[in-house]
This record gives structure tokens, sequence and C-alpha cells, in this order.
């Protein structure tokens, strides 16, 4: 079941390499603004946001060729 889960993850590997530096900043600067500075407050949101924030920024800007290949570097899907 973990192996099913890791898989899924990494299917997306890409996306979260390129994308949760973006995600994890943003995460951190909210959490800090609002007054939270415990370490672990910080960093599970932050890992979490971290790794869906980019798997939700592929599944969506891969529906289109001009995201695609804007925000993830592929080719269009009509390109082999």
């Amino acid at each position: 079941m973990l192996s099913g889960f890791m898989a899924f993850i990494g299917n997306y590997s890409y996306a979260i390499y390129l994308l949760h530096v973006f995600i994890t900043a943003a995460s951190r600067i909210t959490a800090k603004s609002t007054g939270i500075n415990d370490i672990w407050l910080l960093f599970v949101p932050g890992t979490t946001l971290g790794t869906a924030g980019p798997i939700l920024i592929e599944v969506v800007a891969s529906r289109y060729d001009i995201t695609r290949t804007l925000l993830l570097g592929k080719r269009s899907a009509n390109q082999k």
C-alpha cells in the first residue's frame, strides 16, 4: 500500500522538484505572518503543501499545451 502511494508521488517528481520551493516558501511566509513560529507547525504543512501543490499544478497545467510547456517544460501533448 505504501509503495503504491510512493509510486503515485513519484509520477509527479519532476513537478515537485520544479515547484516545491515556491509553495513551501509561500506557506512559511503565510504562517509566520499569522504569528506561527513553532518549527513543527511550519514544517508539517510546508512539506505537505510542498508536495501536494505541485501535483495539483501539474494536473491542471497538463490540460493545456501552453501551460504544459511554460510551467512544466514538457512537450505539447500533440508532439512526440
